[in-house]
Parts: C-alpha cells; structure tokens; sequence
C-alpha cells in the first residue's frame, strides 16, 4: 500500500526533530498519524494534542490497521517495531520518502548543506511569509515565527530543511535549491569528502529549475562552475550575488546585498555571525529569483527572530548572559566561537565555554580537526561524549579531544559527569558581572543553561 491510498501512517522515532515535523504536516494533511519513541518530549507532547496516538517505548504492539512506516536513519534494523512490520509486509518508507510525497504537488525548496541549513531554510520561510504567499515548512529546530518545526501552508511553496546524513536528501523531488557548503561530515556514510561532494553535485544536478550555491566553500564553487542553473552568492563580487558594507554587532547585523543583475538590497538581521550574514545572502538570493518584492526580503529578513538552539540566548540576568547553540562540528564551533568571542569583548567580560561532544563516530570522523576550535575562550570545560544510543568500539573519551586542543591546561577542565544540575549549581556560583556563559553541543547541554539559577 503506497502512502497516496493509505489513511494512517505511524512513524517510528516520532520525537526526532525531522520525523515530528513530518508528523505535524501528516495530521494537518488528513492522515491519522500514530507513532513511538524512547520517552516523550516537547514535540511528542505537541502532537498528542494535535491528534497523534504515540506510544512509549518502542513496541511491536504499537502498529495496528496496517499504516504505512515511516522511519529515519536513526532507527536500526534491531527495532523492534521495524522488524515486525517489515513481517507483516507493510510498506516501509524513509523520512525522505514522505517529505518528497509532500514536495510532488508544490514547488519545493530544499536547502541542503553541512551547516547552516536549519537557519537558512528559516530565513527563506520567514521572507515567503512577509510576502504573503503562506509556504509550508519543514525545518530542523524549533523555529520561532512557525512556532514550532513545521507550519503547514496553503501556498505554492514548500520549503523543506534536506538531511544529508544518509544520502536520503537525493530523493528529493526540488525543484529550487539552496546549497550552503561542503564538509568532512558524515564519513560513516559518504567515506571520504569526495564522496561527500558527489552526493552534493547529484543534489544540485538534480534541482529542476535553480539552484543557489555558497561559493566561500572552494569544494561547491569548483564542482559548479559552467553550470547553467547554479547562481552563487558570497562575499566578494566574483559571485552573482555578495555582500558588502558588513556591520557585526553584538546580537545583529548589517549588510548590503548587491547581484550581477544590478540589484541593492540593504538588510538589517538580528542574529550574530558571518556565517549567519552568509545564510542571509543565501536566503536574498533565492528569494529574488522566485520574484519576491525587495521590500517584503528587507522586512522579511528583519523579522527573522532565530532558531532555538543556535546562537539562541536562554537567559540574561545579573548582568550574565547565556547562549545555547548547536554546534559540535569543528567547523560550526570555530564559527560560533568567533560570534561569541566578539560579544564577551564588547561587554568587558570573560568567554566561558561549556562543550559535549557529541556521537563516539562524530568525534573518532573529525578528532584531528578539534584544534584551535575553541580560540576565544576565557574557560573551557569538556563534558563527556553524549553517546545519542551509539557503542564506543574505539572506546573513546573527551580526553582524546582534550589531548588535541591544544589549550593552556589551567583554562579548560574535563568533567567526569553530565550531571548538569550539580554542574550548574557549581557553575552559577563562579560566573561574574558581564560574563558570557556559551553552551555548545547538540546533545541535552541545551539543559544546563536553562537550569542556573542566576538570581543569587
């Protein structure tokens, strides 16, 4: 049975990020949506109360009346509910199987990248927003005009955040496509990083009508050149579109975005960083060319309020300031180290990082590339590798990643235990007047800086 002749659809691993957006837009589009995880969370509960049956943990007693399976690559072959159905004979379909069912009907934008992809995919979905043209959306994180991690809309669009993890993004039917950059990412899959590219070059290949290349990534830029429907933006006037007269501030900031076609857009976006300016030309250029209203980029863009978990402040108290963001690649965290840095100094204080590394694979992929990641940093502690389910063959620890930083022994500390509300009571007592508190990782770090108690 095909998803088009099916009336209820049960995912497997509801709560992950990709599958409960894909859930929401189930419901909304008529399915009755059943589904299991490990425990509940925010996004389980936020389904509940839309409609969705969801079961805790994983069963084979969940599935009942025959639903198509929906499953991501996190869940393995051993599940116990993917065993069964596959018994049973059901259809067994990919996240990106049924994210594709909901592009063939719409004009899909799919942003793809090793990072950024999230804020990017927002950004281009708040602009469509200002204009009117109500687009559905899909994202990575909980985005703050859709109110959650997917909105569905009765417009022409839809833009859909491509998971690259896999090489599932390729099944995407885009007809548009933004591309943000080219990384050593993933390499349990793809191999090496010319087996990343190649699936990036497929993607792109495979964009029906345009697709809007980062060329600061030296990989994209070679792999695109003489490509008819590739339009490239960055930082310099080589490429079709650039920015230029850059203001970073603190939270915010302010460019002008000039095209080869004679265009000046000048834009105010209120999250920090050059790699966030750089998803913003990204998110101009896709925009102009789908024809949208230069004021409706400029507002759209201005409104643009950020993603939770990147760059994301939690709290500001006592003069404190604390920031959660996603970052545990090398690459993304020198990224975010250089935002952070440059707001501890604006405020006279000190950088005080906490990092959890994330995934025993991750870290064994990119262990070499730590150093020099955390320059900036007034203090940097080091938590223990949030497995996220995975074995450790290696039997690696944060130490192998300590070993490699680099890093004056007296300003950084591995800590033994991810108890973060021991951690934070300990923590809270040693931040000072104008101090930055930055928490790094895509693991539950995201807790600790929502649990201090900065009021003493």
């Amino acid at each position: 049975m095909g998803i088009d002749n099916s009336k209820k659809i049960h995912f497997i691993g509801i709560g992950g990020t990709g599958m409960s957006g894909l859930a929401h837009m189930c419901l909304k589009d008529g399915f009755c949506v059943s589904g299991s995880d490990l425990r509940s969370s925010k996004a389980t509960n936020r389904l509940s109360d839309s409609g969705a049956i969801i079961n805790f943990p994983h069963n084979k007693g969940n599935i009942s009346d025959e639903p198509v399976i929906v499953i991501s690559s996190a869940i393995p072959e051993s599940n116990e509910e993917l065993k069964f159905a596959k018994s049973l004979g059901l259809t067994i379909k990919k996240r990106a199987e049924m994210l594709a069912w909901f592009m063939k009907d719409k004009s899909g934008i799919s942003i793809a990248g090793c990072h950024g992809k999230t804020t990017t995919t927002t950004m281009v979905s708040s602009i469509l927003t200002q204009a009117g043209v109500d687009p559905s959306t899909i994202v990575g994180g909980e985005a703050n005009h859709v109110g959650g991690n997917a909105k569905y809309g009765k417009g022409e669009y839809i833009v859909a955040e491509a998971d690259e993890s896999d090489g599932s993004f390729l099944l995407l039917p885009s007809k548009y496509s933004i591309v943000t950059n080219v990384d050593n990412d993933h390499l349990d899959y793809y191999k090496n990083f010319e087996g990343v590219c190649r699936a990036f070059f497929q993607f792109i290949q495979n964009t029906r009508d345009f697709s809007i290349v980062c060329g600061e990534s030296e990989a994209l830029y070679e792999m695109v050149q003489n490509q008819e429907h590739v339009k490239t933006y960055g930082l310099s006037d080589k490429f079709d579109y650039w920015a230029e007269d850059i203001k970073l501030k603190g939270f915010s900031s302010e460019f002008t975005v000039k095209s080869k076609t004679g265009k000046i857009i000048k834009l105010l976006l209120n999250t920090p960083g050059l790699h966030n300016l750089l998803n913003g030309v990204a998110a101009v250029a896709m925009c102009d060319n789908l024809g949208i209203a230069q004021k409706d980029i400029e507002l759209g863009l201005a409104k643009f309020c950020g993603v939770q978990r990147r760059f994301e402040k939690v709290q500001d108290a006592n003069e404190i300031l604390v920031v959660d963001d996603y970052a545990h690649h090398p690459t993304e965290i020198k990224a975010t180290m250089k935002s952070a840095s440059s707001l501890a100094k604006s405020r006279n204080g000190k950088l005080i990082v906490v990092f959890q590394p994330h995934r025993y694979s991750r870290v064994a992929e990119v262990l070499e590339d730590y150093k020099g990641c955390f320059e900036g940093a007034d203090f940097l502690y080091m938590a223990p590798i949030y497995s996220s389910g995975e074995l450790n063959p290696l039997n690696l620890s944060t130490w192998d990643i300590y070993k490699r930083c680099d890093y004056d022994p007296k300003n950084i500390m591995v800590l033994d235990s991810d108890d973060w509300s021991a951690f934070g009571k300990k923590l809270a007592g040693e931040l000072k007047a104008n101090d930055v508190l930055l928490t790094l990782g895509a693991g539950d770090i995201t807790y600790l800086g929502r649990l201090l108690d900065l009021t003493k």
